[in-house]
């Protein structure tokens, strides 16, 4: 499910968003000096996929680490 999806950071509402078909996932987020606090973690009921939240933070680690090296630090657990 997450192949067909393509992550979006809306800078906007501070949050990454994961888009599919049926569904709209989000990490919300807040950037302080060099440091991307990871505050709120929301995956939608409904899906199914056992490893979708695991490959979501990764897609999510992935595109902060290709960007400005903040530091990355996780402050909330999941959320629905």
């Amino acid at each position: 499910m997450i192949d067909a999806a393509e992550l979006v950071d809306n800078e906007f509402l501070r949050q990454f968003e994961l888009k599919t078909e049926t569904h709209f996932a989000k990490i919300e987020y807040s950037l302080q000096e060099r440091k991307i606090f990871l505050t709120k973690l929301i995956i939608p009921e409904g899906i199914e996929d056992e490893n979708f939240t695991a490959d979501f933070l990764k897609l999510v680690l992935e595109h902060i680490k290709e960007g400005d090296s903040l530091s990355v630090v996780p402050t909330s657990p999941r959320n629905c």
